[in-house]
């Protein structure tokens, strides 16, 4: 097993997963401004 490429998989899933939560959060923000608006 490769650990450096094992290394760079799991910083790209945890960058993923940061920006996939934060875009998550901006969309049920606007979302609720739409809808109570």
């Amino acid at each position: 097993m490769d650990y450096r490429m094992h290394e760079g998989t799991y910083e790209r899933f945890l960058v993923m997963v940061k920006w996939g939560t934060i875009s998550v959060a901006i969309l049920m923000v606007i979302l609720y401004f739409l809808i109570i608006a």
